[in-house]
């Protein structure tokens, strides 16, 4: 295990082996199951505080419906109570002058509540006194002397079902409350009653209450019939019909049948019902709604009496649509949602982000380190490679200092005998092939002298092209010959660099008497130049029969060669001298095809 790879916990072990994008991939899901489990549970929230804001606001709406309906009884009950007073000061004697005054004073003030009519009728229902105009229809007249005759408290009043004038465009519908009128010694006398505008106490209760934003309130009689309704169309109307009227393709069952079995039997709740519009707004919209009844407290308590004669209650209902709970429930809900949002995807860009500055990190560091590694092991081959030469270096002095001096006398000895006998042509032969061999391995010993005192490089800014140049001029008579051509392809300015020349020039030497040795039939030699950042380069490639891959990887030790005359020490002095210059000697090599030999040098900077 390297260093770099010691260093780091698993988790980034194990991210390195598999691809960014998969790492990547994997946060976004991760990031988007939580999204959506965070949506989900939102969601749900939203609905319970939901439920939970319509509950309150229906609550809130049924303190308004009652107050309305308490409203509704406390006008009611003023009435009653002025038609007691009238009828203490008419009811059981004959009229006085001076009880005109006080009669007429109260009249008018209930007349500015909403009163049309006073009248008191003797049994018969004969017209007996009255305040206002006689419009009450018979009939209503008829009933209340029939209910009153049965009437057993003296200050028991009886109240009708709201009803219309017949005959008359008066849209107001009425209602009278009654009592019966009772002589001094107990004698029934009579009804007196009052006619008073059922629809203008319900508006007048109601008009200014508006629920929320947009909410409104409507009531109605027992029968269904609007008394108040924001949309004033809808009074005197059948709540059945004006709903279904106003925009018949919506279906109306749930408030139908929570009017027949709530409002309409004197109930009270909340509820929620599907309606066709909400003001100037068409269109399927559910709304909120709250009831409670209005009872009125003078009445009587004998509930058999008939709902068409008198009215135990009224309804009152308060709506509004459910977008006003829900609506801004919403809109806090998706300000809530938008930051969760933000903070979510804030998140996943940072994890990724992270994701992304460790990978590329650790993958740098590996770079680092893996480029640091090659170095070392350069530096390694280099310091293996120096060693070897040094040990060789010394071992080769020993043994030329011991061979040299013996070979001198050898080569001496040999040269005088075969001055001496001349006439034997076979001994001088003999003596002259010991001679050539004394001088073949003084010629080696030189060779090895030199490799083992190789001289620290004279560095100095230098143009590889004129030195590549010169070589080819100094090698050409002997390629000539030898049936070789060299091709130059030298890039015009591929950068300065410091070097010995005389060192580089012996490098290239080298590398070209290796390149004709290996063309024995001829061939072509092509020495490139070029540069770049790395350095400054210069190919030998020839033509000749390439390197088994065996032979690649010893030609560069000393005195390894496949020449019968070789040394092998040409390229082991050529790898040593660019190693002392900082460069590099590398070689790639195909069988029957050629090699090529590339010399690399540090570019000079600036």
């Amino acid at each position: 295990m390297t260093w770099f790879e010691g260093g780091q916990g698993p988790l980034i072990l194990w991210m390195k082996e598999i691809p960014i994008r998969w790492v990547i991939a994997l946060v976004v899901a991760l990031a988007v199951v939580f999204l959506g489990i965070t949506l989900i549970l939102g969601w749900r929230s939203v609905q319970m505080v939901t439920r939970l804001g319509e509950d309150l606001f229906n609550q809130y709406q049924l303190t308004l419906a009652r107050k309305i309906a308490e409203d509704i009884q406390t006008r009611v009950l003023e009435f009653e109570n002025g038609l007691l007073e009238i009828k203490q000061l008419i009811g059981g004697q004959e009229m006085k002058a001076g009880d005109y005054p006080a009669i007429l004073s109260l009249f008018s003030h209930l007349r500015n509540q909403g009163i049309a009519e006073f009248q008191l009728v003797d049994p018969r229902g004969r017209f007996l006194f009255g305040l206002g105009l006689p419009e009450t229809p018979p009939e209503i007249i008829n009933q209340v002397l029939i209910r009153t005759r049965e009437q057993k408290g003296i200050d028991q009043i009886f109240i009708t079902a709201p009803f219309r004038l017949l005959g008359q465009t008066d849209p107001n519908l009425y209602m009278v409350l009654a009592t019966a009128a009772f002589r001094p010694d107990g004698a029934y006398r009579g009804v007196c009653f009052l006619r008073l505008a059922a629809n203008m106490i319900a508006l007048q209760a109601s008009m200014n209450v508006v629920p929320g934003r947009t909410g409104y309130v409507w009531v109605i009689d027992p029968e269904g019939v609007f008394l108040a309704h924001h949309d004033l169309t809808f009074v005197g109307l059948s709540s059945f019909k004006a709903r279904r009227e106003k925009n018949p393709r919506v279906s109306y069952q749930i408030i139908d049948r929570l009017t027949r079995e709530q409002l309409l039997t004197g109930g009270e709740g909340t509820s929620t019902y599907e309606t066709g519009w909400h003001r100037n707004a068409v269109g399927r919209i559910t709304k909120l709604i709250a009831y409670t009844p209005v009872r009125f407290l003078a009445q009587p308590k004998d509930l058999s009496i008939s709902p068409s004669f008198t009215s135990a209650f009224w309804s009152v209902a308060v709506v509004s649509p459910e977008t006003e709970v829900s609506g801004l429930i919403w809109a806090v809900s998706r300000q809530q949602w938008l930051i969760a949002g933000l903070l979510t995807l804030t998140i996943v860009l940072s994890a990724v982000v992270a994701i992304i500055i460790v990978l590329r990190w650790s993958s740098v560091l590996r770079q680092e380190v893996s480029r640091k590694t090659v170095e070392l092991e350069s530096a390694q081959k280099k310091l293996l490679h120096a060693e070897r030469l040094a040990a060789v270096g010394q071992g080769v002095a020993r043994v030329s200092h011991e061979i040299k001096n013996p070979l001198t006398v050898i080569g001496g000895f040999a040269r005088q005998v075969a001055r001496k006998i001349q006439g034997d042509e076979r001994s001088v032969e003999k003596l002259n092939l010991i001679v050539d061999e004394v001088q073949r391995l003084e010629k080696l010993l030189i060779e090895v002298r030199d490799f083992t005192r190789v001289r620290e490089p004279a560095m100095q800014v230098e143009n590889i092209n004129r030195v590549v140049q010169k070589v080819v001029e100094l090698m050409e008579p002997a390629l000539t010959p030898a049936g070789v051509k060299v091709a130059l392809q030298l890039e015009p300015d591929p950068g300065p660099a410091r070097f010995d020349a005389d060192q580089i020039k012996q490098v290239l030497i080298n590398l070209i008497k290796n390149a004709v040795e290996a063309m024995p039939q001829g061939g072509t030699i092509t020495i490139r130049t070029r540069g770049n950042a790395k350095g400054i380069f210069v190919e030998v490639e020839d033509t000749g029969k390439g390197i088994t891959p065996e032979h690649l990887k010893e030609i560069f030790n000393p005195f390894f060669t496949t020449k019968e005359k070789g040394t092998g020490l040409g390229l082991a002095v050529s790898l040593k001298i660019l190693n002392d210059h900082n460069g590099e000697l590398l070689v790639s090599s195909q069988v029957e095809a050629g090699s090529v030999f590339t010399v690399r040098l540090p570019r000079q900077p600036g």
